[in-house]
């Protein structure tokens, strides 16, 4: 009880617990704990728990640092290997063989042997390029008919 007034008067005073700051930034409120004194100098401790207290203002200092010193920033928005088959317009197992060895080599966001992968735009742009230079040759019309005309 005693814990849940003190934060409502830090709060009602301008500051932000430790808890609140991570749940801002998206990330954990041990992450958070784990970067003081790495990304950030250790803040300011108030109340008779000692909790760690912020500013908004150190809180826009932080995301900035989060964005331009460690992967926690935002992520881009990823394309999936579907859908850049589709682009190519290959088969998905075409892009599936050659990843990290002739393309990019892309996230695996699941595991298993139905991994689902993800692209960058940029590794996108890369692997439908790619794709189209050595598979962008495509049977013409007449070739087709004769292939169905032969059987």
């Amino acid at each position: 009880m005693a814990t849940t007034k003190e934060v409502r008067a830090l709060r009602e005073a301008g500051l932000l617990t430790a808890p609140d700051v991570a749940k801002a930034l998206g990330i954990g409120a041990t992450t958070l704990r784990r970067l003081e004194g790495k990304l950030f100098e250790p803040v300011q401790r108030q109340g008779k728990r000692k909790m760690r207290v912020f500013t908004p203002e150190q809180v826009e200092v932080l995301r900035k640092e989060l964005r331009e010193k460690s992967r926690l920033g935002p992520k881009p928005k990823l394309i999936g290997l579907g859908e850049l088959a589709r682009r190519a317009g290959c088969a998905v197992q075409t892009i599936r063989k050659r990843l990290g060895t002739e393309q990019p080599p892309g996230r695996k966001l699941t595991k298993g042997p139905r991994a689902l992968w993800g692209f960058a735009p940029q590794e996108a742009k890369q692997i439908v390029a790619w794709a189209r230079k050595h598979f962008g040759r495509k049977r013409s019309a007449s070739s087709a008919t004769r292939r169905t005309r032969s059987r």
